[in-house]
Formats: C-alpha cells, sequence, structure tokens
C-alpha cells in the first residue's frame, strides 16, 4: 500500500510539472472556505482555530492548484500539531508595494522544524518523523506544492522555532 502511494505521488508530481497553470480571478475567501470546509471534520476533531485576520485578496492564479497548496498547507498544520489549544493563520503581507504579488503565508502553533531540516522538506518523499507518525505520508505534499508555487512563478520558504510552530510563506506572479 506504501510503495502504490508513493508511485502515484510520483506520478502526480510528474503531471503538476508538465501541466499548464489556467490562470483566473480567483476570490483566496473563498478558496479558502471551501478548503475549511472539507477539512471541518479534521479541524473539529483536532479542536483547531483557523483565523484569518483580515480579507484576503483576489488574485489570478489556477484556482485548483492554488486550493492543492492551501490544502496542503492547513492540513499539515493541523496534522504537525501536539499543542492542546491548536491554531492556524491564515493571511497576507502587502507591505512592499514594489512587488506585484502579496506574501501569503499559512502560520501554526505547532511542533516546529529544527533548523537543520528546514531545506529538507521540499524534498521529495522526505519524512522527517516515522513512517507512521503524525499521520504517515510519503513525503510529497510539500514537493508538489513547491512545484505549483515554481509553476505560478513564485517563490516558497518557511521560519519556524520548534517547539513552538511553523509559518509557511509564499508568492505566486
Amino acid at each position: 500500500k506504501r510503495m502504490e502511494n508513493i508511485i502515484n505521488d510520483l506520478l502526480y508530481f510528474s503531471r503538476v510539472g508538465r501541466t499548464d497553470i489556467n490562470r483566473e480571478k480567483t476570490d483566496l475567501n473563498h478558496l479558502i472556505a471551501e478548503i475549511t470546509d472539507s477539512l471541518q471534520f479534521s479541524i473539529s476533531e483536532n479542536q483547531v482555530t483557523c483565523r484569518i485576520p483580515e480579507t484576503l485578496p483576489i488574485v489570478s492564479c489556477d484556482h485548483v492548484r492554488l486550493k492543492e497548496v492551501f490544502y496542503n498547507l492547513l492540513t499539515n498544520a493541523i496534522k504537525y500539531n501536539d499543542k492542546e489549544h491548536k491554531w492556524i493563520e491564515i493571511g497576507y503581507q502587502d507591505e512592499d508595494r514594489t512587488k506585484s504579488s502579496p506574501i501569503f503565508y499559512v502560520r501554526d502553533n505547532g511542533i516546529g522544524i529544527k533548523e537543520n531540516h528546514v531545506g529538507k522538506v521540499f524534498k521529495l518523499f522526505k519524512r522527517l518523523h516515522g513512517r507512521n507518525k503524525f499521520g504517515g505520508g510519503t513525503g510529497a505534499g510539500l514537493t508538489i506544492v513547491k512545484k505549483i508555487i515554481q509553476k505560478h512563478g513564485g517563490e516558497i520558504w518557511l521560519e519556524s522555532t520548534p517547539g513552538q510552530g511553523t509559518t509557511f510563506y509564499f508568492t505566486i506572479n
């Protein structure tokens, strides 16, 4: 079963790399609402508070692919959190008006990532924990997220403090 999941993820990663981006005006508030609705059981079961400090912008992007980005980042934020009071914040920074796109972020108060592991999280099939710890997975999710962001002409990076949480930042152009 694990090998089947790895093969499927590898095939999907390959398809993402070859597929063109279909840009359309997308209201990120609606997109996030769709995702949180689909994750409602997991959000409730894990007692996670999701917050969006301000109205998100409308952007030109591939709606389906950007939905995958946020979905993956949100599911990871839920999965990798051992706190009693879990929270996730979704927002953007638009201080630098010289850039064509705001910097989006997904922030959590989860387990965090050690500094020496930060570069590894975007590597294909690289998990930082045991195969079945934190709900398992193949380690392909963040690699796919990075590929989608790159297909949008953007960048992705993170800041993290072990035991305190992680913030994933990304741009799209």
